[in-house]
């Protein structure tokens, strides 16, 4: 018979027990968080967790180790109220994103969110198309010298 049970779950952690999770969530993040061209550091991602504009979420192993991490905030436009997944890192994105990607979904829609959005390096395509995401356009910077 196979195992049909989930081998991954992912749920969101509390705000008041956000510093006790941080250690773990921090090494997977991290990198994402450095490639936010100064607009984060980790600091302040922590303190939007904590303050609960931004809610943590982990992503489970089935033997309990944790592998994944996601910060999510809700955004008010004024013609919508979207999803923004900030931050998205982990151990093997592969074996887990597709797995748990419909409770980030279902957390946007119980949340009243018409869309999610999402800013990330080139080599999350490969995991955001096989969920319907659409790509809408590409981020470049540049950086304005003060001379």
């Amino acid at each position: 018979m196979k195992d049909v049970a989930p081998k991954y779950t992912m749920f969101v952690v509390p705000t008041d027990q956000v510093l006790s999770a941080w250690h773990v969530a921090r090494e997977l993040l991290v990198k994402g968080i450095g490639r936010s061209s100064g607009r984060w550091n980790l600091e302040y991602v922590l303190a939007e967790l904590v303050l609960g504009r931004q809610s943590l979420w982990l992503v489970r192993e089935k033997d309990g180790d944790i592998v994944g991490a996601a910060t999510l905030g809700i955004c008010q436009y004024p013609n919508r109220r979207m999803l923004s997944m900030h931050f998205l890192g982990g151990k093997e994105l592969d074996k887990w994103y597709s797995e748990v990607a419909e409770t980030i979904f279902q957390y946007g829609r119980d949340s009243g969110c018409t869309a999610i959005e999402t800013i990330g390096r080139e080599g999350l395509w490969k995991y955001y198309q096989t969920s319907g995401f659409k790509k809408n356009g590409v981020c470049y910077e540049l950086e304005l010298r003060t001379e």
